[in-house]
């Protein structure tokens, strides 16, 4: 008999908190602790060094540690996704009784039709998985790996958040409705992919971007607008979690290399200045369908790097602080760029301009963050930033000054930003290069390359005989190269993709294309046309089917391209007075760079 006052609640079976629960998390912590064990054993009985036992133990801990920090950043977006609400309030002591963000609005109600429709929505992104991202993940796959193939597809339960929208009233074309929508991921998915004989997959999948919508042009048919544009603004961030085999290259250096080659291939299709067009009306001409696929340039943007002053020390020495190694990197507009790493230096000197191009697009120009890192073999570590306004730099046309960085005690960059508008008048040419000849190293032109489609390549021999190429069509100027997406088995390919490059000097340089299969890594086709051409076309423009070379006979091989050329003019001309005080100020800035010679801070 069991006490009066006691009462006993039944044994769990199984599951959480019963006995068997708790006896499989010790045994699989036993086995992992066993394992390291036995490896520090078969290490001292093959008579290693004591260093590889703890480079393993280091390497485990490390491992333990980026895994549990991903699984806790896996855990909070979850609990977002599930209820923003609770999860909100879970994390923090106290909010106000409302939140008001003045320019984006909560979507609550398309939330959940969202999770409605999911089941539905889930076979449909089944579909673009297999047909979609597969042969992108092929692209980067090598001889060793092989083909790459979906073998298990499970989305799960949770849909996909649309966490605000901004609608743009302002600025806005006539016959265009435009709209940026926050989208986060983070649901229960669990995909498995095969490779010749290894399995490997991803769980926890976390997705956050804003995505450009443009529904456009408006009609009077429903659904009223005849097709929608979409694209990234910045390249969006993605994060999961490795399983089976994969698990393996869940460390530091190697992780990094593969959250960069799905970011690339992401970049490559819907980052600006790439998007997605999606006709809705199916009698849309396709010249109209063509046209709303082009980059329309509202400008330019140089950013010059100039040096860091008296930046936060993050490497440890032997006695404290010692110093750091420096970069910047800089995100905001379209594809992130950086600056080369500046080894053991608190006051590094870069001296690097980076081009962002502006589209018309852009009704609201977004802000430029410039942050300064200091470059380790895992983790590097945040040396402060800088937020700068475009919209003010558009209006002053140049601004150049130290700013100091935020989120850190101490640390300064010197920066230069100057605008740019484009220009589609040829006269304009002689005398930008006569004001730039100083540094031939600037760009004096944009040059956008959109690739439609090819006719007719070449067969490819193979060992197993003659079959179609799968082709990718690369694109250089000097040593700036720029790639298209891989298209499987077909001589008659359609990529509709763009490509922008910044030009010195059209009047002496080259654009050069290859056509080359992905499978055998040959050319099998190639394209060199002068730029200098292009200066006497209307409007700068050139769109024409090209001849390609070969080196079989048999084929007549040919390219569909468009091509436009813009030249930067200066967004500010001083006046005398102006010009004078701009060049006193150039005269501070570049007495705080004493101590290091003019030939230094030139030279890239």
């Amino acid at each position: 008999m069991f006490p009066e006052n006691e009462v006993h609640l039944p044994q769990s079976k199984f599951g959480l908190g019963s006995d068997h629960s708790d006896m499989i998390v010790v045994l699989i912590r036993f086995f992992r602790i066993s394992a390291v064990v036995f490896l520090a054993w078969l290490i001292g009985y093959f008579n290693f060094s004591y260093s590889w036992v703890l480079l393993c133990v280091f390497l485990y801990l490390l491992r333990e540690r980026n895994s549990s920090a991903r699984q806790t950043k896996a855990e909070v977006i979850k609990a977002l996704g599930i209820n923003e609400r609770d999860a909100v309030l879970a994390r923090l002591d106290e909010v106000p009784a409302w939140v008001y963000f003045p320019d984006k609005e909560r979507v609550e109600w398309l939330n959940k039709i969202l999770k409605i429709i999911w089941p539905h929505l889930r076979l449909y992104a089944t579909t673009t998985l297999v047909n979609v991202i597969e042969p992108i993940i092929n692209q980067y796959s090598t001889n060793f790996i092989g083909s790459v193939k979906f073998k298990e597809i499970d989305l799960g339960d949770i849909p996909p958040r649309i966490t605000s929208i901004k609608v743009y009233t302002e600025n806005v074309p006539p016959g265009e409705v435009l709209f940026d929508c926050e989208i986060m991921y983070a649901g229960d998915a669990n995909i498995m992919l095969s490779a010749r004989n290894f399995q490997a997959g991803v769980k926890d999948i976390q997705f956050h971007g804003s995505l450009r919508v443009i529904l456009k042009p408006l009609c009077n048919r429903i659904p009223f607008f005849a097709a929608a544009t979409a694209f990234f603004l910045n390249k969006p961030q993605v994060d999961f979690n490795l399983t089976n085999i994969a698990n393996a290259f869940d460390l530091p250096g190697l992780r990094n290399l593969i959250d960069n080659i799905i970011e690339d291939s992401i970049a490559k299709t819907l980052v600006l200045p790439n998007r997605l067009v999606i006709p809705i009306i199916p009698d849309l001409k396709l010249d109209e369908l063509d046209d709303m696929k082009k980059v329309r340039p509202k400008g330019v943007l140089r950013i010059n790097v100039v040096k860091g002053i008296n930046l936060k020390k993050a490497d440890m020495g032997v006695f404290g602080a010692g110093k750091s190694d420096p970069y910047v990197k800089i995100t905001g507009l379209g594809l992130p760029k950086r600056t080369k790493t500046i080894s053991d230096s608190t006051d590094p000197i870069w001296n690097e301009t980076f081009d962002f191009m502006l589209e018309d697009d852009l009704i609201q120009t977004p802000d430029i963050l410039i942050q300064c890192f200091d470059s380790d073999e895992m983790n590097d570590d945040f040396l402060g930033s800088v937020e700068i306004n475009v919209e003010n730099i558009i209006s002053k046309g140049i601004e150049e000054g130290i700013y100091k960085l935020k989120g850190v005690s101490r640390g300064e960059l010197i920066l230069r930003l100057e605008w740019f508008t484009v220009s589609t008048e040829s006269q304009k040419l002689n005398e930008i290069l006569r004001v730039k000849s100083l540094n031939q190293q600037q760009a004096s032109c944009i040059l956008l390359v959109d690739l439609k489609s090819a006719l007719d390549l070449p067969m490819v021999l193979k060992k197993s005989g003659v079959s179609e190429p799968s082709p990718r069509a690369i694109f250089s100027i000097n040593d700036n190269s720029q790639e298209s997406t891989t298209l499987d088995k077909t001589t008659h390919p359609k990529w509709n993709q763009n490509f922008c490059f910044f030009v010195e000097n059209p009047q002496n340089e080259f654009l050069m294309c290859k056509i080359n299969d992905e499978k055998s890594k040959k050319t099998i086709a190639n394209l060199q046309i002068s730029l200098k051409d292009l200066l006497i076309e209307e409007n700068l423009e050139l769109s024409r089917v090209f001849d390609l070379r070969t080196l079989i006979n048999d084929y007549n091989p040919k390219l569909s391209l468009n091509l436009r050329l813009y030249i930067l003019c200066p967004g500010f001309r001083p006046e005398p007075e102006r010009q004078k005080i701009q060049a006193e100020k150039s005269a501070s800035l570049d007495k705080s760079l004493s101590g290091y010679s003019q030939e230094n801070i030139l030279t890239k």
